[in-house]
């Protein structure tokens, strides 16, 4: 998919005689940069937060409407 994106002057340069270094298409080295800052994220917030997300049980009916909503909030948000 076509995608514009405005770089200040230098950071054009450096990500051009990367490109050039190694022989690829700047748009290459804009997939590459792309693809390493979302592997560095950890993929979606509900999959990062899934082992922490209902760890804690209390009886308490406040605390259980909270959960829940926080759930939701999450499935929403990734």
């Amino acid at each position: 998919m076509p995608t514009s994106v405005r770089l200040d002057r230098e950071m054009e340069a450096r990500l051009r005689a990367v490109a050039e270094s190694e022989g690829v298409p700047l748009s290459e080295v804009l997939r590459r940069a792309a693809q390493h800052y979302l592997s560095e994220l950890g993929g979606p917030l509900r999959v990062r937060l899934a082992d922490a997300v209902g760890t804690v049980r209390s009886g308490g009916g406040r605390a259980q409407r909270t959960g829940e909503s926080f759930k939701r909030l999450i499935r929403r948000r990734s």
